[in-house]
């Protein structure tokens, strides 16, 4: 399955959209915590493709007002292919 060329005019009509961002500082001992829904899709070389819905959440902590650490968990339902069920969950950690 091939890629269509629509996603990338929405991803530039999404950004030409966008607000520009400021950037500030926040109070140390700061904590904070998001929920995420959307979806999943996967393209893979050995014809594993398909798209699902998935959520996760991603949690923070300020240790100063200019560093700090956050933490992502993303988990999608099952996509069914030739192969069986395929689920990929990510866990990512990063230093900000």
């Amino acid at each position: 399955m091939k890629r269509s060329g629509w996603w990338g005019l929405f991803l530039l009509l999404l950004l030409g959209m966008s607000q520009p961002a400021v950037a500030q500082s926040v109070e140390s001992n700061r904590f904070f915590i998001a929920g995420k829904v959307g979806t999943h899709s996967l393209f893979a070389e050995d014809d594993m493709d398909g798209t699902t819905f998935g959520g996760g959440v991603a949690a923070g902590f300020f240790f100063t007002p200019r560093w700090g650490f956050e933490f992502e968990w993303w988990r999608p339902d099952y996509i069914d292919t030739d192969f069986g069920k395929v689920r990929d969950t990510l866990f990512s950690f990063s230093v900000v």
